[in-house]
């Protein structure tokens, strides 16, 4: 039996969130400044990415620029700006505060995807997103009065940020994400040179950053970037948020910090949410038609 684009785009995304998820156990674990981890993860998407490209094109891996294009350079920047935002949000402001802020990430999505293509917001998907943001909220409500101002507002890109990136790669299927999230990978090593000073990491800092740089960031974001081309930016945007759930169970097993009653309860909700609408998406909404370019 043949798999719906539907099916193909909920369990792209949902892998992609599974492996993404231990990203913020892993940043807690690293010792190094923010501008050093920040260029060795994109050190590490870039090398092996590329790695990934030269073998499956060859000779006929420069012509993939071709796929790139203005939205796909756009994409790739706005990805970058999202991770820089995550990494820094977590380091300046309390962890609580940047869940609750990235939980926007639905409905910045469904903006940006009315405003560049005029896609309207299913009831079901906007009843899910508003489900999803309270169980965020209920997580993190008795730690959220915590934190920075300003790393709130630093914290406060990350969910636009994924949100255009996402956005535009569903406005153009053809782009070859892997370009994308090369320059992604550029991005945030140009921004760590410019505005700090990398150093060369040592010990187990040196292990966690090439679990993250080479296999963390780059296959969670390609297993990710590819569900836009089939689902609506917003619903992408609705099942990353299930790195909540799956990221406080890792914390939970590798730094015993057992999670509160609000994140069983908030987490609960989120996981039930995600499970409901992706019935409701599998039976009831109609397929999208798929574009892929990479084969």
């Amino acid at each position: 039996m043949p798999v719906s684009p539907t099916a193909k785009g909920i369990a792209l995304v949902s892998l992609g969130v599974l492996i993404l998820s231990p990203d913020a156990l892993l940043i807690r674990l690293i010792s190094t400044d923010v501008w050093t981890l920040l260029f060795f993860r994109g050190l590490g998407q870039v090398t092996m990415l590329g790695t990934v490209l030269l073998l499956r094109e060859g000779g006929g891996a420069v012509a993939r620029l071709r796929f790139l294009g203005g939205a796909g350079l756009a994409a790739g920047l706005a990805f970058s700006a999202s991770q820089i935002g995550f990494v820094a949000g977590v380091r300046l402001t309390s962890p609580a505060n940047v869940l609750i802020l990235v939980s926007l990430a639905p409905l910045a999505a469904a903006l940006f995807s009315w405003l560049l293509m005029g896609e309207r917001l299913a009831h079901a998907t906007a009843l899910a997103i508003l489900g999803a943001v309270a169980g965020v909220v209920i997580t993190v409500w008795d730690r959220s009065g915590a934190g920075s101002w300003v790393g709130d507002l630093v914290a406060l890109t990350t969910p636009f940020t994924v949100a255009l990136a996402i956005t535009l790669l569903r406005f153009a299927p053809a782009i070859d994400t892997r370009l994308v999230l090369m320059v992604s990978g550029c991005g945030a090593m140009a921004t760590s040179a410019l505005l700090g000073a990398p150093a060369l990491p040592s010990g187990l800092d040196f292990l966690w950053l090439a679990l993250l740089g080479l296999v963390v960031s780059p296959v969670s974001f390609l297993l990710i970037s590819q569900g836009p081309r089939y689902l609506p930016a917003a619903e992408v945007g609705l099942l990353m948020l299930l790195e909540l759930v799956f990221g406080t169970l890792w914390v939970w097993l590798a730094l015993a910090e057992a999670p509160s009653a609000n994140a069983l309860i908030g987490g609960g909700l989120l996981l039930a949410t995600m499970i409901a609408h992706s019935l409701w998406a599998l039976t009831r909404r109609p397929a999208v038609p798929a574009t892929d370019t990479q084969d």
